[in-house]
């Protein structure tokens, strides 16, 4: 067997929790395991950060400051150079980068400078990460860019454009444009124009993503989005994927009027929808609970609507749950709620269809690829708490829904099994490794 070696970036690796995390250890464990050699380049969180141990996979982290004003989020600041070094000592066969922000975009310039492949993976929605850079949070944006200035990253990042691929203009006129979108975005933003700062967003995401050789999202619907504003290299939808044995199956669907809510609770995800939902539909059933697995900036706001709506017998916030803990927590509850409309795939969602939960959400980006309509769940119009309301009264007006919705639920879940994704995405790999070595041996040739 041909064995690889490949170079991994993120801006949010373990401590933290979510989605990109997740899938960057399934997908790592599993091809570490057949002998392939990963390194993962990632924040640095804290001085006893402990990683995972395994002979094929090495973490390098970089220094990295506290995001605007979600404080445990980080991002990390890595100078150029230094990933140069770290690049060329490992020798990649390819890279795949996996988040847009400062690692993720350095990262690109390393692998133009080294003539390595890029692939990316479209895990985010980028305009409604905005949220976190509204005018309020400008006084830690004004900092983070400070710090970003005073580390001397983007300086190197020019400095290596102008030393090391002169000659490659366009190349030198991306990496210039990409740094100056960062700071129009913090500009607009500045001014209270979000508007604009979407339009830029995007604008950046283009930047980005146009400079891959090749770009997986996880849904048939985020290609379909990044397509229609302007992504114009080759797409492939690739699912994270999710261990169809990990999380302990429900053994009954007698009801129990309890729904879980599980994930980063972050503005952008909407909690308070489900949470106003929940109010509502307790005034025809009023023991119906809703538990909030997870932590994030919202956390106050939220507890602030419960307090106001008067739900608190309702509603409780369980805070961050291991997911070595929650993968025997899900078979507890009637079914699974979100009213996020900025999910990718919806790990979680997965995770809890996996589990044989039937499930609520909303008509948004990739959500109705995961829950389809009156099939393993109910799907309701975004920021619509008395559609939602209805939905989760619809659901116990016939009990035999719950166990028909789950059922289905585990047979889409087996659509997503994590080996069979981690195998193309192997295919992927040795698909552009291959084209790089062709590469060279032709330039070899005609030199």
């Amino acid at each position: 067997m041909e064995y690889m070696r490949i170079a991994i970036f993120t801006d949010t690796y373990k401590p933290q929790t979510d989605g990109i995390i997740t899938s960057i250890i399934q997908f790592s464990g599993i091809l570490a395991d057949e002998g392939h050699e990963i390194m993962i380049f990632c924040p640095k969180y804290k001085k006893n950060d402990v990683d995972p141990k395994h002979k094929n996979i090495t973490i390098k982290r970089y220094y990295s400051v506290s995001f605007v004003n979600y404080k445990h989020a980080r991002v990390a600041l890595p100078s150029l150079i230094t990933m140069l070094k770290d690049l060329r000592k490992f020798k990649p066969d390819v890279v795949h980068v996996q988040t847009p922000l400062i690692i993720g975009i350095v990262s690109l310039f390393a692998a133009k400078i080294l003539r390595l492949k890029n692939i990316q993976t479209y895990h985010s929605y980028i305009p409604d990460f905005m949220v976190y850079v509204k005018p309020k949070t400008l006084p830690g944006m004004q900092k983070f860019i400070g710090q970003v200035r005073g580390n001397g990253s983007i300086g190197s990042i020019k400095k290596a454009l102008r030393s090391e691929i002169v000659e490659d203009k366009g190349s030198k006129f991306i990496g210039f444009k990409l740094v100056d979108k960062i700071g129009d975005l913090s500009e607009e933003v500045s001014k209270g124009d979000q508007k604009m700062a979407d339009k830029i967003a995007w604008e950046l995401t283009r930047k980005v993503y146009n400079r891959a050789n090749l770009v997986l999202t996880p849904t048939n619907a985020l290609k379909k989005e990044i397509e229609k504003h302007g992504v114009k290299k080759r797409i492939e939808v690739l699912s994270n994927g999710i261990d169809l044995d990990y999380f302990k199956k429900k053994n009954d669907y007698v009801p129990r009027k309890n729904l879980i809510h599980v994930g980063r609770i972050g503005f952008e995800k909407n909690v308070e929808v489900v949470i106003k939902a929940i109010s509502i539909a307790a005034k025809d059933m009023p023991g119906i609970k809703l538990d909030i697995v997870g932590t994030g900036p919202a956390e106050k706001k939220l507890n602030e609507i419960v307090n106001a709506l008067g739900v608190k017998k309702n509603v409780r916030f369980l805070g961050f749950i291991p997911r070595e803990k929650l993968k025997d927590l899900y078979c507890k509850y009637d079914a699974f709620i979100t009213a996020s409309t900025m999910e990718t795939q919806g790990l979680v969602i997965l995770e809890a269809m996996s589990a044989g939960l039937p499930a609520i959400g909303v008509d948004k980006l990739a959500v109705p690829d995961m829950i389809k309509h009156e099939v393993n769940g109910y799907i309701s119009k975004p920021y619509n708490e008395k559609e939602m309301a209805k939905n989760i009264l619809k659901l116990y007006r016939d009990p035999s829904r719950l166990q028909s919705f789950g059922e289905q639920s585990l047979e889409l879940a087996k659509k997503h099994d994590v080996k069979k994704c981690a195998e193309k995405l192997l295919e992927y790999y040795k698909e552009y490794a291959k084209r790089r070595t062709h590469a060279r041996a032709k330039a070899v040739k005609v030199k």
